[in-house]
């Protein structure tokens, strides 16, 4: 029976305004009636929360994409099992740029330093959410996906899972072949049952490394009571059918959530409540720093020209023609063939210049390009963003599809 609570979540970080939408809808529907809200720490993915990217100016003032690194990664380790030993100091950026991203990252470091979390998701989730009071009213209950497991209902599920790990897995496959690329099958072990794949993650006492999850280990870790982590679609199955009223998504997100409603409803016989799905795109004002495009030459111009260099429409193509109409592995072959390549590097001699010039503005392309894209970013974090810009824009300008 729904309690009337609104769930929604991400990975432990701060993320962009698009997982941000999501958070002010669920504080909105809080304004407007429901008890409450939770937001859903998936402190079992292995996402890298302290490589913080940020816009910055080069010597040269192109805009540029750069990298803080907050905190040391730990590539394929869970971010609930990594401690946090320093957070590094912000970097500075231009001076030229929106004083939003310098107070942002500054934000962003003293919200880390203050936050008490022993584990890296603990204090990115705890950082973000007092970042957070500056936009919202109603704080959230926090949910740890690596300690569902501790819960009633979410143990229950789980050996439910160890109980039957076949018809699991034969309904987690059948639902994921309705969205395709959603998630990979789990195998089926036919000769030792303990290596039946179940949707739950493992990981390796010595490296800390993540791996798929099998039947023997689930059912030891349930008899040991030790901590499981639930994958992507068997983590929001255990939440949804834990009270909530409904769950707030993003588009992907919503999309992979007719997996989950599929395999609860076959496998556990319980269907979920519904999904909202939520999303935005906020950009940062970099408009002025963003180069214009221009008519420059391409990679592909080039390489025709270097292989065709002949001012002549057809040259290459008699050529070409006369090797072809001598006799294979003939002398007359191999000396038309020699001709072409030489008189190919004469002629590429005399037009040096300007297979240069247009090299140089492939390469200016390239960069134009590059510093465009950065202008064009959605996925920066929240907190590089003028707040009462990004008020403004989040409450006029997200979708809420119900």
């Amino acid at each position: 029976m729904s309690d009337g609570t609104i769930l929604s979540g991400h990975q432990p970080s701060f993320y962009h305004p698009g997982i941000l939408a999501k958070r002010l809808l669920i504080d909105a529907r809080v304004q407007d009636g429901a008890s409450g809200c939770a937001w859903l720490v998936a402190d079992q993915d292995v996402n890298e929360p302290g490589l913080i990217q940020f816009p910055d100016l080069d010597e040269h003032d192109r805009l540029i994409r750069r990298t803080w690194h907050a905190v040391a990664p730990r590539p394929g380790v869970p971010t609930c099992m990594r401690s946090v030993d320093r957070i590094a100091p912000p970097p500075r950026v231009s001076r030229k740029l929106p004083p939003s991203i310098q107070e942002g990252l500054d934000s962003m470091h003293e919200a880390l330093e203050d936050a008490g979390g022993a584990t890296v998701s603990e204090r990115f989730a705890e950082a973000n959410e007092a970042l957070l009071r500056r936009l919202v009213d109603t704080p959230c209950r926090m949910l740890h996906a690596s300690r569902l497991s501790e819960t009633e209902h979410g143990r229950a599920i789980l050996e439910r899972i160890a109980e039957d790990p076949i018809g699991c897995a034969e309904c987690w496959n059948e639902a994921i072949r309705a969205v395709p690329r959603s998630a990979r099958p789990l195998h089926i072990d036919q000769e030792d049952p303990n290596a039946i794949e179940v949707p739950t993650w493992s990981v390796d006492g010595d490296t800390g490394l993540r791996r798929k999850g099998t039947l023997g280990e689930l059912r030891r870790a349930l008899a040991e009571q030790e901590p499981i982590l639930p994958r992507a679609f068997l983590m929001t199955a255990i939440v949804r059918s834990s009270g909530f009223e409904t769950m707030v998504h993003g588009t992907g997100g919503g999309r992979y959530e007719a997996v989950t409603n599929q395999w609860a409803a076959r496998f556990l016989g319980i269907e979920l409540p519904p999904i909202v799905m939520t999303t935005a795109t906020v950009l940062l004002p970099l408009e002025a720093f963003a180069p214009a495009e221009q008519d420059l030459p391409t990679p592909e111009q080039v390489r025709a020209l270097e292989h065709d260099p002949w001012p002549e429409t057809g040259h290459k193509q008699v050529l070409v023609e006369a090797i072809r109409n001598a006799p294979r592995g003939s002398d007359e072959r191999r000396t038309r063939y020699l001709d072409l390549q030489s008189e190919r590097a004469r002629q590429q001699d005399l037009i040096g210049s300007r297979l240069l010039e247009m090299k140089a503005g492939v390469e200016a392309g390239r960069e134009a390009l590059a510093g465009r894209l950065v202008g064009e970013e959605r996925s920066w974090a929240w907190p590089l963003h003028d707040i009462e810009a990004l008020r403004e824009a989040l409450t006029n300008g997200f979708d809420d599809a119900a």
